[in-house]
Order: C-alpha cells, then sequence, then structure tokens
C-alpha cells in the first residue's frame, strides 16, 4: 500500500494533467492492449506471443520476395475477422485488389491509401490514430504502412535538394508522436522498410544489414523482423512455387518469460524458417507442425511424425489430423499464447 506522502504526490500530479499512477492501479498499461496473429505460427512463436501487438508498433524488413507485403495482408485479414477497423497506407502503388481479396480481406470494409510523400503518409496514419482514439473501437485498429521507404519527400518529388538524411530525420521526429499515440490504445501500426547494405571501410566481411530510419524505427517499435529468402522450391511440377524463408527477431519488447534462469526467452536474434508460397503466403499447416515439433509436442525421424500411440503421418496428412485431434490445435494456441512455459498473455 502506497504510503501518504506517495499518495499526495499522485494525487496532485494528476490534478495538473499528468497520466500518473501508483503500481499497476491506473490507466498505465505496460502490456499491449491485444494481439493479431500473423497467420503463420512460426512468425507467432518467433515474436513469443499470439501476433504482432495492438498498443504499439511493429517493424518488417525485407527485401522484395520476402513476403513482407504478404504478411501485411494476413495481418488485416485476421483483423477484419476479429471485428477491427483496418487501413493500409500503400506507398509504392503495387497494391493488388486481387490478391486482398484471395488472402481474405474484406475490400469493403478497408481504408486504402496511397500517399505521394512521406510527410502525407505520416499525416495520414496520425489523422487514423486520431479518430480511433476518440472513438476507442472495441476491437481495435490495424494501420499498415507499406513501405516507409516507398515515398519521397515532399522536396524531392518538387524535385528540389534535400539535406543530407533528411528522411531519418523526419522519421525520427513523426515516430516520437507515433509511438505515444498508439501506447495504451488498442491500436496496432505495422511498418514495413527495404534492407540495404551498411558500408564500413576497413571491416571484413559481409556488411551489416540496415534500414532507412534504423535507429528511430528500433527505439519505436515493440517488435522487430527482418526477413530473408534463403531459398527457393517448386522444381516438381506437382509442387507449389516459393521459398524458404528466415525470419530473424532483430529486437523485441514484449517477448520472454518469468524465469530468470531463462536464455532462449530473451529472443533477440532468435531465427525460425518456414516455407512460403508465392500464390497462398505462408504454409500455415507446415508452420504449425515445426512449431509443435520443437515444443517437443510432436516427434519428427525420417520424414514421418509422430504423436502420441497414433500412427506416424507425413506432414500432408497433419491438418486432416489435426479435425480428428482437435487438441493438436488447442496444444498449439497454448504455446502461441505464451512462449516456450506454458504461461499466458493476459489477451489472446
Amino acid at each position: 500500500m502506497a504510503d501518504d506522502h506517495l499518495t499526495k504526490v499522485v494525487k496532485r500530479l494528476k490534478e495538473k494533467g499528468l497520466t500518473i499512477q501508483v503500481g499497476r492501479e491506473g490507466e498505465i498499461i505496460a502490456e499491449p492492449t491485444g494481439f493479431i496473429s500473423t497467420r503463420c505460427p512460426t512468425l507467432d512463436y518467433l515474436i513469443g506471443r499470439p501476433g504482432v501487438p495492438l498498443g504499439g508498433i511493429t517493424l518488417i524488413v525485407g527485401a522484395y520476395g520476402s513476403g513482407k507485403s504478404t504478411i501485411c495482408l494476413n495481418l488485416l485479414a485476421e483483423a477484419q475477422a476479429r471485428g477491427a477497423q483496418c487501413y493500409i497506407f500503400d506507398t509504392e502503388g503495387r497494391l493488388d485488389f486481387t490478391r486482398l481479396e484471395k488472402l481474405g480481406v474484406n475490400l469493403a470494409n478497408l481504408g486504402v491509401a496511397q500517399p505521394d510523400t512521406l510527410e502525407d503518409t505520416f499525416d495520414g496514419v496520425k489523422e487514423v490514430i486520431g479518430k480511433a482514439r476518440e472513438e476507442e473501437p472495441e476491437e481495435g485498429v490495424l494501420i499498415v504502412v507499406d513501405s516507409i521507404a516507398g515515398a519521397p519527400l515532399g522536396k524531392e518529388l518538387k524535385g528540389e535538394k534535400t539535406a543530407l538524411g533528411a528522411q531519418s530525420l523526419l522519421i525520427r521526429r513523426e515516430l516520437r508522436v507515433l509511438s505515444n499515440m498508439v501506447n495504451r490504445q488498442r491500436i496496432g501500426l505495422v511498418i514495413t522498410s527495404q534492407p540495404r547494405q551498411r558500408i564500413d571501410i576497413g571491416k571484413w566481411g559481409r556488411p551489416e544489414t540496415s534500414w532507412l530510419g534504423e535507429a528511430a524505427l528500433g527505439h519505436a517499435a515493440m517488435t522487430t523482423i527482418l526477413l530473408e529468402e534463403k531459398s527457393k522450391f517448386g522444381d516438381d511440377p506437382n509442387s507449389p512455387i516459393g521459398h524458404r524463408i528466415q525470419a530473424t527477431l532483430i529486437d523485441t519488447r514484449i517477448a520472454g518469460c518469468d524465469r530468470p534462469e531463462c536464455r532462449e526467452c530473451r529472443r533477440k536474434d532468435f531465427k525460425r524458417t518456414f516455407d512460403f508460397y508465392d500464390a497462398t503466403g505462408p504454409d500455415f499447416w507446415g508452420s504449425a507442425l515445426e512449431v509443435l515439433q520443437e515444443c517437443k509436442v510432436v516427434t519428427y525421424k525420417n520424414g514421418w511424425y509422430s504423436y502420441g500411440e497414433l500412427k506416424p503421418f507425413r506432414q500432408a496428412g497433419f491438418h486432416e489430423l489435426t479435425e480428428q485431434h482437435p487438441e493438436l490445435v488447442d496444444a498449439l494456441a497454448t504455446i502461441l499464447r505464451g512462449g516456450h512455459h506454458g504461461q499466458t498473455s493476459t489477451e489472446a
């Protein structure tokens, strides 16, 4: 219980309009207010929570073909399925409405913007967030900016010279505002960016990966994920065409557990791979099976999976197996809710 002096100080600061409280009781929320699944169990497992957070910013970095835009469309479809309001700011002019519909996005309930400049992008996002904060929609709001590197500055559009690092300075300034605007709200902001190689004179080896506004985005984001294509598959004419994608959790402020001896749930630089089909996106069932295998719910040997006393099965038969044994789906949901140790989040 707070002492009398602390109570008086808190009361006085509240009267001055400062958001302040003692301990957990009050308006300040340290945890995300909810989560939206990526519809890729491997990615949700990588994040360590049931998806990307509401009440914070998520950054997804990836080159062309790494699947970041499709992941964003999956997030929009999942958010809509839950009744959330959804918006996408397409700065690259590459939005494909047919693909959106194939992935389950309801265009009739999707706000779509194609801003001309980076300034317009931030102004539009702030307008959406401001309106959402006024209305406080129960199921939340998801905003996707794809991508932050796709829009020029206003001066660039006019053919005028810009100062060195002008884009990064603008991003830093705007993200300070945006991170405060979504904090404690049922609003999720997902931003994508493209990687680039940082050249370090005199340094040996492969240059490190960076991206536009790296420092500012890294500071503002609750979760930062890097997607990289590792290999292609589909030489067999009877097989889907796609890629093997490696996802790296560059940084996170929301994953982890309450075990001080745990080294795995720190999760920084946590890497996992998943199959990505060009036509349909991440392989959900293959991804789910890999997560269950890693958490020892199922076992794998010589191309066959085993579960309990059941007859061994191939990956192709896993979907059908879950219909007969829904406890497998329940086990997956438990893993994705809270990481490796069976802990559950406050809200899935």
